[in-house]
């Protein structure tokens, strides 16, 4: 009797598990037919796509408003595009097969599904992946917004996986490919050096060898525009940071109501004094894996450019960490950082509302003329 309780008990959680993930898998897919509200950046993702499939890398060394076409007021678009070359690669491709915002959304939410699977593997725990999937820092800010921190959790992720299997090569590669998606993937870094040391020296060398080996996407980029200006010179144009480590400094909040950056101040200094917590009480040798989410969040504290779809990467810092109670209880705060999110899907969109760009039922009406 008590053996058929359990599996009465079993297949009714795995009832509600399924339950949830489509309703998810719903939501997400009934987001990403939606408008852009908060930001046109995948917009201009999608241009940049076009214009490189047409013309080469070189077009990412110019901004949108140069080229003779009548483009809508893209934000930035007097910009030259200022991410790394996978993520240029991504929208290339992305472009290449269907230029709509409703695609590259589809694409970027199916990106979060196999990030969600990968957080499943290394917790041990599908509730933790379906934490993952289901949050509304992911389906507000990926499938409503298109915002492409997704990508860079996949290649982190899965290089976390490759490390646990002792595939340092693979793992450094991946790690690289992460870095190119965007920059704060080099947080994880140190930790890759030292396990690999750990491995060996002849180890640690080739995982080395191999991991600059995958900066080669930079290194052709940099033939055609100055990538590294580009990414490092032009990527902090603002100075706006709803995470700010001083909340007494109004002007670095913008438009954030009072009780968003009280809100925000808590969680983030929470989290803060949550990780020294289980720094302190780690042992010595396990402490190096608390360095990527403790330098993401200094980052996150005390850089002049942050948007809140940057917080997106979290998970991807923390599962790192071996200690399975404490990667529980941070994955558990994550949502905290952002109950925008959450209140936007319920409520709908507020605060920073920009123009409608993101028309997600039709590919891109901009046809580029031949010889740009």
């Amino acid at each position: 009797m008590a053996a058929s309780d359990a599996h009465k008990a079993r297949s009714a959680r795995a009832a509600v598990f399924l339950l949830v993930v489509a309703g998810v898998s719903a939501l997400r897919l009934a987001q990403c037919a939606e408008l852009t509200v908060n930001s046109a950046d995948v917009v201009r993702h999608l241009l940049y796509g076009l214009l490189v499939g047409q013309e080469g890398y070189a077009a990412a060394g110019h901004p949108l408003f140069a080229y003779p076409v009548s483009w809508p007021p893209v934000p930035w678009g007097g910009v030259p595009y200022n991410y790394p070359p996978i993520t240029l690669a991504f929208f290339t491709s992305v472009a290449a097969i269907s230029p709509s915002v409703f695609f590259a959304k589809l694409a970027l939410t199916i990106v979060e599904a196999v990030c969600a699977w990968l957080v499943t593997r290394l917790t041990a725990s599908r509730w933790l992946g379906l934490l993952y999937w289901a949050c509304p820092i992911s389906v507000w800010w990926t499938s409503r917004e298109g915002q492409f921190e997704g990508l860079q959790n996949l290649f982190v992720l899965g290089a976390l996986l490759l490390l646990r299997h002792q595939r340092l090569g693979a793992a450094s590669v991946s790690l690289a490919l992460a870095i190119q998606v965007k920059v704060t993937a080099v947080f994880l870094l140190p930790l890759f050096v030292v396990l690999s040391w750990r491995a060996g020296r002849a180890p640690a060398l080739r995982a080395g060898l191999a991991g600059l080996i995958a900066f080669a996407p930079t290194l052709l980029a940099a033939v055609h525009y100055p990538v590294m200006n580009q990414v490092f010179g032009m990527s902090a144009p603002l100075r706006y940071n709803p995470y700010w480590w001083n909340p007494l400094d109004e002007a670095m909040f913008g438009w954030n109501p009072s009780w968003m950056i009280i809100g925000n101040e808590l969680a983030s200094y929470g989290l803060v004094a949550m990780l020294l917590f289980f720094v302190l009480r780690a042992a010595p040798r396990e402490r190096i894996f608390f360095l990527a989410p403790l330098l993401w969040l200094a980052f996150l504290k005390g850089h002049s450019n942050v948007q809140f779809w940057y917080v997106m990467v979290f998970p991807s810092m923390v599962c790192a960490v071996p200690d399975p109670r404490a990667r529980r209880a941070l994955l558990m705060a994550w949502p905290l950082l952002d109950v925008r999110s959450l209140l936007q899907l319920l409520f709908g969109a507020f605060g920073n509302i920009g123009p409608d760009l993101g028309k997600a039922d039709a590919v891109l009406p901009y046809t580029l003329p031949p010889g740009l």
